[in-house]
C-alpha cells in the first residue's frame, strides 16, 4: 500500500513574551496566522514570521509552522 500526503493548508503560529509573572517565568501569548501559500518556502515562511514580530512590541519566543495534508491510498 502506498500512501501519498498532498498539502492542503500553511499556516503560521507565533509566540511572544508579554512580561514575567510573579515566580519569574515568562508568560506567553500567541498569535495564528493562516492562509499561507503551500509552496511557500520555509525561509520565506520565518522571514514572514519575524516580519510580523517587528511589528509586535513583544520579544518573540519561537515561530512555528504547521501543515494540513491529505493522505491518499495509491
Amino acid at each position: 500500500m502506498a500512501v501519498t500526503a498532498s498539502k492542503l493548508l500553511t499556516s503560521i503560529n507565533i509566540k511572544y513574551k508579554t512580561g514575567v509573572d510573579a515566580n519569574g517565568k515568562d508568560i506567553s501569548k500567541s498569535k495564528k496566522v493562516g492562509n499561507i501559500k503551500v509552496t511557500a518556502t520555509d525561509a520565506d515562511i520565518y522571514a514572514v514570521g519575524t516580519a510580523i514580530g517587528g511589528l509586535l512590541k513583544y520579544q518573540i519566543l519561537e515561530i512555528q509552522k504547521s501543515d494540513d495534508n491529505l493522505l491518499i491510498n495509491a
